[in-house]
């Protein structure tokens, strides 16, 4: 009986120590220096921990960068990925897990304890401990079929969530609004979906419009038959996420290269979406932007543009027999099946990827479309110019390289201001919109901008 107690009780606090391991794990203290090998260790192993993947290759060089480099310790690192919306969506799965699992392990075990205190013999014990189990068998199977069903009208809700794309009404000038309100679904399956166009709301407390062609208006851009057209690819980074149309880097550009009526017009077009990956953002200019025959292009490259692109509608499984839903994704069953997060979630596998998006994710991808957007340059006559944040991952450089494409690296124009004005964290400072939010904030548009002009004119690409 004392040795029964004594399992039950040890299950029981082993279970309460699984639901916070990510949190409460002790790094050990931060040397002044590390190698990058031990950094490498740290980075892959807060990923396993928290995350339950291994790091991509682009996040696995620039948080082993960042530990080598500035000093950051293992704390920070794991912080970092709890904050982050994987880490926050990892989060509430592991909570639901625990809940879940503590409720289907303690009724067995309830079971169990009060047929031994009631027994009267063995035959009887055993008796009821067959009945226990069958009980516990049938419970289950009928858990199943219920997941199965809720799973199936999840997934019919979620599938006429993502066909009322099509059907998205405009929202009223000036209202706030969310990604989900201004978007609407592309007759491009490779696009996904893309902006409303005609639009001016305030969009994540920036003052946002649309023009008639579905862009994000740049102020300070001028048409003209003999306008320099530049054209800017990305995501919700280089869109202005957060900040008013006349803050993002590209309208600083637009303004600094228009300066007087005597000078060539030069038109930028901001054809970014938040939420697209490399390969959305190549075939946007394939066909929308290739009419306004540009002479160069800028496409910003950030981590997410790996994974799978924002308000997919995932292939429902739930006729198959070959898994079980109770044991393997019940936390699951909670979210439906329409993925919405404010960054898509990278996929650790192609097989994970629905089939129709599966030439979307991942560095191969990533790989295709920057040889794609090469050829399309040689054939229609504009340059190429990739910009990144951070430290450029070497699959980046390769292909760049393989294409011909010099980088913009803005990592160093920040660190320089951090440097001058006493900031040890990116995220929370004047650059970012907010603590929580590591977007750009005006501040940072407009260092960015700074950093792509002189490289332009350094490198005569705006000729």
């Amino acid at each position: 009986m004392n040795i029964l107690l004594h399992l039950l009780l040890s299950w029981f606090l082993l279970s309460l120590d699984n639901s916070c391991l990510a949190g409460q794990h002790v790094p050990a203290a931060a040397s002044n220096t590390m190698s990058a090998v031990e950094a490498t260790a740290i980075v892959t192993r807060a990923y396993q921990d928290i995350l339950h993947r291994d790091p991509e290759t682009s996040g696995l060089r620039t948080f082993t960068a960042r530990l080598t480099t500035e000093g950051k310790d293992e704390k920070w690192l794991r912080k970092a990925l709890l904050d982050s919306p994987e880490g926050r969506n990892r989060a509430r799965e592991r909570k639901h897990q625990n809940i879940i699992n503590t409720i289907l392990l303690s009724i067995p075990f309830a079971g169990l304890l009060i047929i031994f205190f009631r027994r009267k013999n063995f035959k009887d014990f055993l008796f009821k401990v067959t009945l226990l189990t069958l009980s516990i068998v049938l419970s289950c199977i009928f858990l199943e079929i219920l997941l199965r069903v809720r799973i199936r009208n999840a997934g019919k809700n979620n599938e006429d969530t993502f066909r009322n794309l099509q059907h998205t009404s405009v929202p009223a000038p000036g209202t706030r609004v969310t990604l989900r309100e201004i978007i609407q679904l592309s007759p491009n399956p490779m696009i996904v979906y893309d902006l409303i166009p005609g639009i001016s709301v305030q969009f994540m407390g920036g003052q946002m419009r649309t023009g008639q062609d579905g862009f994000r208006t740049t102020p300070g851009s001028k048409d003209g038959t003999n306008a320099f057209c530049i054209i800017g690819l990305g995501d919700s980074v280089m869109f202005g996420w957060g900040v008013n149309d006349d803050e993002t880097y590209l309208s600083h550009i637009a303004r600094q290269l228009n300066p007087g009526p005597s000078s060539q017009p030069v038109k930028v077009i901001n054809m970014c979406v938040p939420g697209y990956n490399t390969v959305m953002e190549v075939e946007t200019l394939k066909q929308k932007g290739l009419q306004h025959h540009p002479k160069l292009v800028l496409i910003h490259f950030v981590e997410n543009d790996l994974w799978l692109p924002n308000f997919i509608c995932r292939d429902s499984h739930h006729s198959e027999l070959t898994s079980s839903y109770l044991l393997s994704s019940i936390s699951r069953t909670f979210g439906g099946n329409l993925k919405t997060e404010s960054f898509g979630r990278l996929a650790d596998s192609t097989s994970k990827v629905p089939e129709k998006y599966a030439n979307m994710v991942g560095e191969q991808a990533f790989s295709r479309a920057i040889h794609e957007l090469c050829a399309l340059g040689t054939r229609h006559g504009f340059k190429v110019v990739l910009i990144t944040t951070w430290e450029v991952p070497a699959f980046i450089s390769k292909a760049s390289t393989e294409a011909g494409f010099p980088i913009i690296e803005l990592g160093s124009i920040i660190h320089e201001y951090c440097t001058k004005n006493g900031i040890t964290e990116f995220q929370g400072s004047p650059l970012t919109i907010s603590k929580k939010d590591p977007h750009f904030s005006p501040i940072a548009h407009k260092l960015a901008s700074d950093r792509i002009l002189e490289f332009l004119q350094k490198e005569k690409l705006l000729q």
